[in-house]
């Protein structure tokens, strides 16, 4: 039940009791019923969308650690998903090719810790694989390989029928 909705049956619910003269038990029971109904409302349709709801709690989870305040977790995550896809994927693929160059140059010896005086030795380093590195950059990830990877990952999620239970 969104906060307005939970707010608005508290008010009628203090009404009544600030009026408890003219109420009679079937009124009670009548805003009893409705609340039950739109809790159970809400239940259904979050269990239509189970693996959207599985996300958004992970993501709010994820968050609530991050900022440590549940209201600036929920405005983070409604802010994100009023974002376009396409903009969720530009910024997965500068990720992604974040991490394979940081890969890339350990594997060729340098470390992101490295000191200043590993300077020197990182400096002869990427002299000896500047072209390797150049081609890395050019090949990376781009957008229409992500977009392509992202949307296989999603479908192969969505039909995998384990998600929804």
């Amino acid at each position: 039940m969104s906060w307005l909705i939970d707010k608005s049956i508290k008010r009628v619910f203090n009404a009544f009791k600030r009026n408890k003269n003219n109420i009679w038990q079937e009124d009670i029971e009548a805003l009893k019923l409705i609340n039950l109904t739109l809790l159970e409302a809400q239940k259904t349709a979050v269990n239509n969308n189970l693996l959207f709801a599985k996300l958004l709690s992970i993501q709010i989870r994820q968050n609530l650690v991050y900022y440590g305040c549940i209201k600036m977790a929920l405005k983070v995550v409604i802010d994100d998903i009023k974002k376009p896809l396409n903009y969720n994927l530009t910024i997965l693929q500068k990720e992604l090719n974040t991490f394979d160059y940081f890969n890339y140059l350990e594997s060729i010896g340098i470390k992101k810790d490295d000191s200043i005086s590993s300077v020197e030795i990182n400096k002869k380093i990427i002299e000896q694989n500047q072209s390797e590195m150049v081609e890395k950059i050019l090949t990376n990830w781009n957008f229409e390989t992500v977009e392509t990877s992202f949307y296989r990952t999603a479908n192969q999620i969505i039909k995998d029928l384990d998600s929804y239970s």
